[in-house]
Formats: C-alpha cells, structure tokens, sequence
C-alpha cells in the first residue's frame, strides 16, 4: 500500500474520531479543542485502544492548519492597522516575554536544571499558541478592539518566536550569546519580512480585485491560496516559517479592501485543518 492510501486512511480515522468526541463535547457544552486533544489520545499510539494514525502524516497535515489560522488572520490585518496597534501591542509582547522567560528560567534553576536547560524552558514558555487563541475566539466572542490587541501582540510574539529559537540554537552550539549572531539574525528578519512585503504589494492587491469584479468565488479561492501556499513556501525557503509567509500573504491581500470574501470562502477549509492540527498535538 503506497503513500497516499495510508494518508487517506490516517485522514477518515482522524475525521471520524474527531468528529464524535467533538458532538459528545458540544452536548456537555464544553470547548471542541478539548475534544480534539483527547481524539489525539485515542487515535495516538500511547493508548492501549486499537486506532493508529501515524503522528508524522498527521503533522504534515497540521501544517495545513497552521498555514490556513496565519493566512485568515493576515486578512483581518490592513498594513495601516498593524502600524497603530503596534506600541501598545508590542510593549505588552516586551514585557510578557521578559517576565516569561525569567519565570521559566528561575523554575529551572529552582528544580536544579543546568543554565542551558532553564534558558529553554523559559524560551518555551513565553510564546503562546496563536492556533489555540483563535480557536478560542471563534466561539467566545470578544470586542473588535480587543481581538485586534490580542491579534497584534500574538503576531509580533510569533516573529520573536524566530529570534528566540536563532539564539537557543546558537547557545546550544556553543557560540554564546554575541551581538552580532542577534544583530544579524534581527537584521535579516526584517529584510525578508519587508521584501516579501514590497513583492506581494505591487501586484497582489490589483490581481485579486480583478478576481473580486469577476465574481468567481471558483477562482478567487484558487487565487488566495495560491498566494498563500507560494509565501509560505518563499519564508521557508528563506528559512523562517511557514506560519510567517501565510500571515504575510494575508496581509497583502488585505489591501485589497475585499478580503473578508476570501475569508468567508477559505473559513471551512481552515477548521477542517485546525481540527487536524489539535487531534496531532
């Protein structure tokens, strides 16, 4: 049996299962993440119960998820937004992420974990799961203004997500922390995020709005996922994450003024993933 057969029988297993623990949550009213992370259990191979999805197909397949949460979210975010919201959000990222990362690193030194170990633990504790923030917002829902806080400081915590694990990783091969290993690493961050920026502006925005007058929903799918997928690909290539270019492509196409159509279209597809991605974790 090939590749694909194993992924179509991992994906009707999930589905299946997710499916009926995520009804059993919704009758005792509880959230449906729960639902997903104890589908995860069942079908996982640490439970004594004879349902097996291979985790490295599923995490593959959760990709998609992360993709589509970052590329919705972009849509939501107007270049023009993102400029206002940032002090506030990101003094707010500078200080949860400092006492985080003091937190973790006294924890560690208290359990009597070595410098390096306790630097991880408190770099893994200071950056929370955009995945499961909006899960949680789409069903408890909160002010604009609040969401769009919220938004902003989970986004600028995912770019410093990418400084953090370039200086972990330095540590851990023994270069110390040196200015110009951060210097460079911030630099080049920046240059990417700008130049995928420039790139997409200059013709992004004018091809979906020709997209939009035509109003082919067929067509304007295909359009904003290819987008989408294509930065994707370009960060990784780059070396950050896909979670990066999928927000970035979003906020392109946000220029548009039109995105919330894209949005509508693109929504079931992106819970069908997120689902995914919970059951995986």
């Amino acid at each position: 049996m090939g590749f694909f057969h194993h992924v179509v029988q991992d994906l009707a297993l999930v589905m299946l299962v997710a499916a009926a623990i995520g009804l059993i949550f919704q009758k005792l009213k509880q959230p449906l993440i729960l639902g997903y992370l104890l589908a995860g259990l069942i079908v996982g191979p640490y439970m004594p119960i004879p349902l097996f999805a291979e985790p490295e197909r599923l995490h593959l397949l959760s990709e998609v998820g992360v993709i589509a949460v970052m590329f919705l979210l972009g849509l939501k975010f107007k270049i023009s937004k993102l400029i206002n919201i940032l002090p506030i959000s990101g003094f707010t990222v500078l200080i949860q992420v400092c006492v985080m990362n003091w937190l973790g690193f006294s924890l560690g030194q208290y359990l009597g974990w070595s410098q390096l170990q306790s630097i991880f633990l408190g770099a893994s504790i200071c950056v929370p799961s955009t995945m499961i923030v909006s899960s949680i917002f789409e069903h408890k829902k909160v002010t604009h203004s609040t969401s769009q806080f919220v938004y902003g400081a989970l986004i600028i915590q995912d770019v410093v997500a990418i400084v953090i694990i370039t200086v972990v990783t330095a540590l851990t091969a023994g270069y110390g922390l040196e200015p110009s290993i951060l210097i460079r690493t911030v630099s080049n961050l920046i240059l990417a995020v700008i130049g995928m920026l420039i790139l997409g502006l200059m013709v992004m925005p004018k091809i979906l709005k020709n997209f939009l007058q035509k109003k082919n929903q067929e067509l304007l799918a295909i359009v904003g996922t290819a987008v989408c997928f294509s930065f994707a690909f370009l960060s990784q290539y780059l070396g950050y994450s896909v979670a990066l270019g999928a927000f970035i492509a979003g906020v392109i196409l946000a220029e548009s003024g039109k995105s919330y159509q894209l949005e509508y279209i693109l929504r079931p597809i992106k819970n069908i993933f997120v689902a995914i991605f919970f059951v995986s974790v």
